[in-house]
């Protein structure tokens, strides 16, 4: 009997010490639970910023290599001025245009001419200047032409609707004769010139437009028609 009580107080004490020590150990547990979690947090954190950088490197050397990037100019000549400015190539190398107008036969906005030939390698965002056709001035345009001497009917011509002349250039001493007919109809001559001895000018030719031919008498002479277009 004495046995029993000694073993069950034996291990009522075992009991307590035990359950002392997992109250004991608990904090311990808990604080480190709350470390780890801390670092894990921490690593997260670094894990982000590492990953954020690595986009921002990656942005960097894509920044750097539009920046630097080269290609190589195509011919624009004949092309308009708007295709030119909108091209592909252009956009891709953000080239700068520019352009300047020359008067020309080419239709209006047609590039006759550019600053930077066909071949050559040119950075990104640099310039080309690209001439491009613009409307010429109206000006007086001979439409027919004769030198000669003496009495002579020249070949037809057609004078068109608008301003026209002629211009004349006599020698000699004799009498000048300009005489502007029209084929078969003798009612339709206009005289333009009729002196005396050397001399030139120009004279007018109004309300013509037709098929025409010039009577001419004098030592010697040169005539052309012109139109102011």
């Amino acid at each position: 009997m004495t046995a029993f009580w000694t073993t069950l107080a034996v291990s009522l004490f075992v009991g307590i010490g035990i359950g002392a020590a997992g109250a004991d150990n608990s904090a311990e547990v808990d604080a480190a639970n709350d470390k780890l979690a801390s670092t894990e947090t921490k690593l997260e954190a670094e894990s982000a910023r590492a990953g954020d950088a690595e986009g921002e490197r990656d942005e960097a050397l894509a920044d750097l290599k539009r920046a630097t990037a080269k290609g190589e100019v195509p011919s624009f000549v004949g092309d308009s001025i708007d295709e030119a400015e909108t091209s592909e190539i252009v956009e891709q190398f953000g080239w700068k245009i520019a352009s300047t107008n020359e008067p020309s036969d080419e239709t209006v906005g047609t590039v006759l001419k550019q600053s930077i030939p066909e071949g050559d390698i040119l950075r990104r965002g640099q310039s080309i200047t690209l001439t491009v056709a613009a409307k010429r001035p109206k000006q007086w345009t001979t439409i027919f032409e004769q030198s000669g001497a003496g009495q002579l009917n020249t070949d037809e011509f057609r004078i068109p609707a608008g301003k026209v002349r002629a211009v004349y250039s006599f020698g000699g001493s004799s009498n000048s004769i300009l005489t502007l007919k029209t084929p078969g109809d003798d009612l339709g001559d206009e005289l333009l010139v009729n002196e005396i001895g050397a001399h030139e000018g120009t004279s007018r030719i109004y309300d013509a437009e037709g098929t025409h031919y010039l009577e001419l008498m004098g030592d010697s002479w040169t005539v052309s028609v012109q139109v102011f277009k």
